[in-house]
């Protein structure tokens, strides 16, 4: 009720009065006994260090401080560097003034800071369909005094008319497919197995999904994104191969895409090998992960161009 826990080397659970204040203290008529399961106790302390002592990204200048539910990653990074790369090695791209980029998805705003930084003039929306994660960018971008960032909430493209059109899209989607199950009803059936008079509350552990993508949110992408992203424009994915090497799909979800044609071409794609120290211990127990040996883990960027329909159909005129 008070909002401590009564053990000998107790951690600092802060985190009671900002997300359950009905709860704080009983004294001024909370919501009386309140009760959070361990594992949801263990989410909630370690996104609560996350957010009291921050993220450093080598590649900025502060820390971010992701809020609940955001999803973020401090390790690998290297998908971020190939972004990076690609601005840096594309200077004439988006040097207008008036050149404007959508940061589809942007969770923590890792890619929109990216953005900014490596170009100052560029005019960022950033989007998501998480309310956490809108609040967590807006907070980002009034504590480091971002200038040039729009944070909406939108589920892929849904919300984002009047905001456009785009010179680049870039969209870090999750890499890894939904289970093929209805993992929502498998959920709720376990919950009602477990406690068939509602006598205990979701608690925020069972709140995981977004983390992995369904099975049509690569074709909602690629139908979506036309009508947002000027002739020419590029959009570009962060991906990696990280289910193939998993076994859990046999290719990259992209690769349809690359070979289809229509509206979007594949110009290039970059990829990036990830040490194995950065990505096969337990953060626990620091052991080596086995499947870490039989594949090779590689971050990747995807560059697609959308055809200039003006400019085919002059060329088409000009020839005899």
């Amino acid at each position: 009720r008070t909002g401590q826990v009564r053990l000998d080397g107790q951690p600092d659970i802060g985190y009671l009065g900002l997300l359950y204040s009905d709860y704080r203290d009983a004294e001024d008529g909370g919501g009386g006994d309140f009760v959070l399961r361990v594992p949801d106790l263990w989410a909630l302390h370690t996104a609560w260090q996350y957010l009291l002592n921050g993220v450093q990204y080598p590649f900025l200048n502060h820390k971010l401080h992701p809020f609940f539910g955001v999803y973020f990653t401090p390790k690998p990074f290297e998908h971020f560097a190939l972004l990076i790369d690609w601005l840096d090695s594309h200077r004439e791209e988006l040097a207008s003034p008036t050149s404007r980029a959508l940061d589809l998805g942007t969770g923590s705003g890792v890619v929109s800071l990216i953005l900014r930084s490596r170009r100052p003039e560029l005019q960022v929306v950033a989007s998501d369909l998480c309310p956490n994660a809108v609040f967590s960018v807006r907070c980002e971008v009034a504590r480091w005094g971002v200038d040039g960032v729009e944070v909406v909430q939108s589920d892929l493209f849904s919300d984002l008319d009047g905001h456009g059109p785009f010179d680049l899209i870039v969209f870090n989607p999750p890499w890894m497919p939904r289970p093929g199950y209805d993992w929502e009803q498998t959920r709720h059936d376990a919950h009602e197995a477990l406690d068939p008079a509602h006598e205990v509350a979701r608690g925020a552990g069972d709140l995981t999904g977004g983390n992995d993508y369904p099975p049509d949110l690569f074709d909602r992408l690629f139908d979506g994104a036309p009508a947002h992203l000027k002739p020419g424009g590029r959009l570009i994915l962060l991906f990696s191969n990280y289910a193939e090497c998993r076994g859990l799909v046999q290719a990259s979800p992209l690769q349809r895409f690359a070979d289809r044609g229509g509206e979007f071409s594949l110009r290039s794609r970059q990829r990036r090998v990830v040490e194995v120290k950065d990505r096969s211990a337990n953060l626990l127990t620091k052991l080596e992960k086995a499947w870490t040996f039989k594949r090779e883990h590689a971050v990747e960027l995807w560059e697609f161009v959308k055809s200039d329909s003006e400019q085919k159909a002059s060329n088409a005129t000009a020839q005899p």
